[in-house]
């Protein structure tokens, strides 16, 4: 079960990072 929720985790972090290229790159200077 928790390797399922980590695996839809990361596809909506990969989504957001689509959406949000602005926001990742914020992110990246942390």
């Amino acid at each position: 079960m928790a390797n399922r929720n980590l695996e839809k985790l990361a596809s909506i972090d990969a989504h957001l990072r689509l959406l949000v290229p602005g926001k990742v790159s914020e992110d990246d200077k942390l």
